[in-house]
């Protein structure tokens, strides 16, 4: 990579510093994966016309034509921009294209461990696996997120079979500790979903599904059932009928669940 003749600290500090204060402690600032959007270099849409307004800020001349050693240039900024900033702050910032505007701008990597990309209505669509047919994910006016009818149901119908590996509530609690470290944001994302079973276990699955965002209600209209046909195989299925935009509900108490499940700050709402 060749060394281009600007200084990433005269640029962007201090006040990129102070930006990534103020995006990380903010619900709205625009995240790029777990990276946090700080300041627009370059307006959208993307494409070739951004090119000299992007070299126009670094002090470069434009090249004459948008080529493959345009494209190399503009890697190379990026580069430098990455180490440089990197070496003065021991924090990671990046330029990269904005998914909803088509912007190039300057993106902070947020190490917080408190930013939680479960709580992205846009991620948690994406990175959800879907196994719970006629329904979709939405914001619910009871809990965080929900999961709601996309057409009517009747009474009694099978909507999922859930099933998964079984552990002792101790072990899958052990392992889920040992691995969330280094998980960072994506943290709530893995080791989140469960069934109780007797005997103090667990009918676990390690990528969330869309079952999950189903919220509790003391008058639900789902139950979880033994499968008759399998074992350690659970079946949802509905207890009367669903309107479509209806949200979907269990009464989670009717689980046989693990002890202390009630004690953190989390499960109060399920009192």
């Amino acid at each position: 990579m060749r060394l281009l003749p600007f200084t990433s600290g005269d640029l962007f500090l201090p006040w990129a510093l102070r930006a990534a204060q103020d995006a990380a402690s903010d619900n709205h600032a625009e995240p790029l994966g777990d990276m946090l959007r700080l300041s627009t270099i370059a307006p959208g849409p993307k494409n070739k016309l951004q090119m000299p307004a992007i070299f126009s800020f670094f002090g470069l001349p434009t090249p004459h034509s948008f080529s493959e050693t345009a494209l190399e240039l503009l890697e190379d900024i990026r580069m430098q921009v990455f180490g440089e900033m990197l070496a003065l702050t021991g924090e990671e910032y990046r330029l990269d294209w904005s998914r909803t505007d088509g912007a190039f701008a300057l993106w902070y990597r947020d190490r917080d461990a408190r930013l939680d990309a479960t709580r992205e209505l846009t991620f948690v669509r994406a990175n959800t696996v879907l196994n719970i047919k006629n329904t979709k994910i939405s914001n619910s006016t009871v809990h965080g997120f929900g999961l709601f009818a996309t057409q009517d149901i009747g009474t009694g119908k099978l909507l999922s079979v859930l099933d998964g590996q079984v552990f002792q509530c101790d072990d899958y609690e052990k392992l889920r500790q040992k691995l969330s470290y280094g998980l960072g944001r994506l943290r709530n994302h893995v080791f989140m979903e469960w069934n109780a079973l007797p005997g103090d276990r667990l009918l676990a699955r390690p990528l969330r599904t869309d079952y999950s965002y189903i919220n509790h209600s003391l008058t639900p209209n789902l139950q979880v059932t033994a499968s008759q046909d399998l074992h350690c195989q659970l079946e949802l299925v509905t207890t009367r009928d669903i309107q479509h935009g209806e949200e979907l509900f269990l009464d989670y108490n009717a689980e046989q669940l693990p002890r202390g499940y009630f004690d953190g700050a989390f499960s109060q709402y399920l009192r």
